[in-house]
């Protein structure tokens, strides 16, 4: 077994294990076992997708752990007015509109330059206001806990997970690469068989055309020839599926 096992098997580079260009497609390649385990680790899907969930569970996980962590957010606000203010506040809206109040008005406002006294207010030209706000979660009903608890069981899951597809995978490479030996060896006998029956076919028409033997021989070991040419055929459908 030791000596099968360093054995060199010839089978049909297919263009899904290897990425030979179109050409080579046909190229038979030595390849040992250890060679199609490697080869099914790089380019089988399973593996492929048991990788991406690993990552897809990580991912998760620091989500869930960064829920521990103060968050941060902050807000801005700015205006500005462009014709007017937004606020005016004159002397009719202090004193109202009586006919009192309007007599007192034009006496403030006839006086007022003379002072330097504006009596219009305004308010609210521009103005802008900023706000940081930090959070510290301390406890939110066991959702931050049980959340990050359920994401770490979600990555040692795929972890798993990836672990037995590999497993599972790497028996399948073994069982269809002595599958492919097997079918090699068998292909060897049968091609030997053919060789010892083309040569027999060859005596026994001799021996027909002598007339020591009957045409009904040959005929048997025609069909003799077809039946190892059939199974030679299945053989070689075998190694290359």
């Amino acid at each position: 077994q030791h000596d099968m096992r360093n054995r060199i098997i010839y089978i049909a580079a297919l263009l899904f294990l290897l990425p030979l260009p179109l050409s080579r497609a046909q190229t038979r390649l030595g390849l040992t076992l250890e060679q199609c385990k490697e080869l099914s680790e790089k380019n089988d899907t399973d593996l492929k997708n048991a990788a991406l969930d690993i990552s897809s569970a990580k991912a998760l996980r620091q989500e869930a752990v960064s829920e521990f962590f103060p968050k941060l957010s902050l807000n801005a606000l700015g205006f500005y007015a462009l014709d007017e203010p937004l606020l005016k506040i004159g002397l009719k809206d202090v004193l109202g509109n009586s006919d009192g109040a309007q007599n007192l008005i034009d006496q403030i406002e006839s006086a007022a330059p003379l002072y330097g006294i504006n009596t219009v207010a305004s308010f609210l030209d521009y103005g802008y206001n900023a706000s940081a706000l930090l959070t510290q979660p301390i406890y939110a009903g066991g959702r931050i806990v049980n959340g990050n608890r359920l994401a770490k069981l979600n990555l040692q899951a795929s972890r798993l997970k990836a672990a037995s597809v590999a497993r599972d995978k790497k028996v399948e490479v073994e069982e269809k690469y002595w599958a492919v030996v097997s079918l090699e060896e068998k292909l060897l006998t049968v091609n030997q068989a053919l060789n010892t029956m083309d040569t027999l076919f060859r005596d026994v028409r001799n021996a027909c055309l002598a007339g020591f033997a009957l045409d009904t021989d040959t005929l048997k070991v025609s069909l003799e020839c077809k039946r190892l040419q059939a199974d030679r055929t299945k053989l070689l459908s075998g190694i290359r599926l």
